[in-house]
């Protein structure tokens, strides 16, 4: 029995609901299902009497419920004293992937400050490898990122959207009338990448790989004014996220049929109570991305 199952269940007797528990603790519904299973498993009973239409607490779900609730109650007041010992002042530390986040991140931040002005933030630029061993050591409350598909169940968040890669080339690139391209198309081009550790650098080199390509990259960089003035000149192309790709200028975009699809993501590490400040920001960044939909584990 953990202090996770317990919340989970906790929430599912509140809403009578697995799939409403889901979207308010933003976990995914197996992963509910799971940590119940796990709970009647341990005790030798059971809680709740499923079928197709109804969901029905049981007359020992229902005792567990109110010693759950007890226990819980405990364990709140407990986290709720330390956070006043400690003055409950540590600003929230946020994670961005800055190019992935560029467009969004002073809207975003803005819309927080103007929600809860007496919180602090804190940012640091970290990609999503070292964003995800941060989370792990405590040293950030939580991330904006992008998926790298290598996870533990010490994390997790939610999904906010999805985008493509997409070459981005100047106006007088030979290029620049192509209405689609393939990455096969590219094997002579001088190419600009993202930076060199980013996820969307190594799927691209993985792609070329396994055309038996080797790429002539001749510049890394996710810098939108440096982007600009290597492309203008006509002779290299970039390859970019979408969300990157809207910031520039005077170029041409040109989908990639055989597109790496990344997905933007908020992170944060699994606990029995989240703090404030960790929840308050989720509830912002939802504002944003009202489609956003919890990870699954």
């Amino acid at each position: 029995m953990t202090l996770t199952q317990l919340r989970y269940y906790q929430t599912v007797c509140k809403f009578n609901s697995i799939s409403k528990a889901s979207q308010f603790l933003h976990v995914s519904q197996p992963a509910i299902s799971i940590a119940i299973n796990n709970l009647e498993k341990e005790f030798n009973l059971i809680f709740f009497k499923r079928d197709n239409r109804t969901f029905t607490i049981t007359e020992a779900g229902s005792q567990f419920l109110t010693l759950t609730n007890e226990l819980l109650s405990n364990v709140d007041a407990v986290y709720h004293q330390m956070e006043i010992l400690q003055g409950n002042k540590h600003p929230l530390r946020l994670s961005v992937v800055p190019f992935a986040y560029a467009h969004i991140l002073r809207p975003l931040l803005q819309e927080h400050h103007t929600r809860y002005p007496d919180e602090e933030i804190l940012t640091y630029e970290y990609n999503a490898t070292d964003a995800i061993r941060h989370l792990k050591n405590d040293s950030i409350d939580i991330a904006l990122t992008v998926d790298l598909q290598e996870y533990s169940s010490a994390i997790t968040g939610l999904k906010l959207f999805q985008t493509s890669s997409i070459l981005a080339v100047g106006k007088r690139h030979p290029l620049a009338q192509t209405s689609c391209c393939q990455f096969s198309d590219l094997a002579n081009e001088s190419l600009i990448f993202a930076k060199e550790n980013s996820y969307l650098t190594r799927q691209v080199k993985n792609r070329f790989h396994a055309l038996s390509i080797t790429p002539n990259i001749v510049l890394y960089t996710a810098h939108v004014g440096i982007l600009e003035s290597f492309l203008q000149d006509g002779h290299s192309a970039a390859i970019v996220s979408q969300s990157l790709a809207q910031q520039l200028k005077n170029v041409t975009l040109i989908p990639i049929a055989d597109s790496v699809e990344i997905t933007r993501l908020l992170l944060w590490k699994q606990a029995p109570v989240r703090s404030k400040s960790i929840s308050r920001f989720i509830k912002t960044v939802r504002t944003f991305y009202t489609d956003a939909q919890p990870m699954k584990s």
